[in-house]
């Protein structure tokens, strides 16, 4: 998954990890 445009390698590692979580949490 390319990272957005002006969004930080952090910020969108930060967001795949929360996205992992939460499908997770819903399965």
């Amino acid at each position: 998954m390319p990272p957005q445009d002006g969004a930080p390698d952090k910020d969108t590692n930060l967001r795949s990890m929360q996205n992992m979580v939460y499908r997770r949490e819903v399965s």
